[in-house]
């Protein structure tokens, strides 16, 4: 069984949205459906690991970066 992982929900839309992706294109990509992304977004669920690896591979951020905050707010890290 695949587990799941807290993301910063404000972060991925924001990235989707600076990528001008829509959630269709975003779940084709990671293997999902537009649901699932949407739910994500919302916060109504965790996302599977899976998820999560190809959202950072997409975007090209750390897995890090995807679970805890916007890196703009690591400054002195």
């Amino acid at each position: 069984m695949e587990k799941d992982i807290c993301i910063n929900i404000d972060y991925i839309r924001r990235l989707r949205r600076q990528h001008k992706l829509k959630l269709d294109e975003v779940a084709t990509i990671v293997g999902c459906n537009r649901t699932s992304v949407w739910r994500w977004e919302a916060g109504k669920v965790n996302m599977p690991v899976a998820a999560v690896i190809a959202l950072a591979d997409l975007y090209n951020v750390s897995i890090d970066d995807l679970r805890w905050r916007d890196p703009a707010d690591r400054q002195g890290r």
